[in-house]
């Protein structure tokens, strides 16, 4: 929809993208936007709307800035503070004034669970129908397992594990062996989830955050960017081997 948008607009009447919720998906979506846009001399305006005071809220201040600033210098219109509250064919009415008219709106604004679980009599979040699962991905039902990011997998504090592909990747590999520990009768496994720091793509660039042993808390540049490659390669040499791997790292 993007290059379509793109082709049927013009430098004096640009193509108008928006995009609802600035977490890690608004951002990446963003990123990936401007890019295909400077590739090919698009004429797009790119705008991410957060309702609350910052890209990528709750988390840490500085990780935020430099999102921010990459986010920026690749010409994305930022408006944090107001919510979307409604949004028709054209428009987007934002709080109670703004009103943004868009030619494609990409929504990354939150998680819900699956329709089909709405009816389902399991512990379900009211708001999302995410349903509730504990740390060994048992729901109420103890014949009823729950992952991924339509489960809210109970862990230590007040949070459920984060809607990463981290904590997907971790919870899975537990997951599996509870399920058939499950069938043999045998103890689960609780899983706890072990953050070993973020790395987020702006388009070609990228920002890392907390990543386990590094010295420098928030960096950019290449090292930032080799790091989220070296993450990719790793999940598809897991998934296909190691030549599919090398073969996909020129692309990534």
């Amino acid at each position: 929809k993007v290059q379509q948008a793109a082709r049927e607009a013009s430098t004096n009447d640009p193509a108008q993208v928006v995009i609802g919720g600035a977490g890690l998906s608004g951002i990446q979506t963003a990123g990936e936007v401007a890019e295909f846009r400077d590739e090919h001399n698009a004429p797009i305006d790119i705008h991410l709307v957060e309702g609350l005071d910052q890209v990528l809220p709750n988390s840490d201040p500085e990780l935020q800035g430099a999102l921010r600033k990459r986010l920026e210098a690749a010409d994305v219109n930022i408006k944090c503070g107001e919510f979307i509250g409604e949004v028709d064919e054209e428009t987007v009415y934002i709080g109670d004034e703004d009103e943004l008219d868009y030619d494609v709106l990409v929504w990354t604004g939150g998680i819900t669970g699956r329709d089909c679980m709405q009816d389902v009599d399991l512990d379900k979040d009211e708001r999302n129908h995410r349903v509730h699962a504990e740390g060994n991905f048992q729901t109420e039902d103890e014949h009823v397992f729950a992952i991924g990011d339509s489960a809210l997998i109970d862990q230590p504090g007040d949070q459920p594990a984060p809607p990463t592909a981290q904590a997907a990747w971790q919870a899975a590999e537990v997951a599996g062996e509870n399920l058939a520990r499950a069938v043999r009768g045998q103890p689960l496994k609780t899983w706890t989830h072990k953050d070993k720091g973020t790395v987020v793509s702006v388009g070609e660039k990228a920002v890392a955050h907390d990543v386990v042993n590094m010295p420098i808390e928030t960096f950019g540049g290449m090292p930032a960017k080799l790091l989220k490659k070296a993450i990719a390669a790793r999940w598809i040499n897991d998934m296909t081997g190691v030549g599919r791997a090398a073969k996909a790292w020129p692309d990534m």
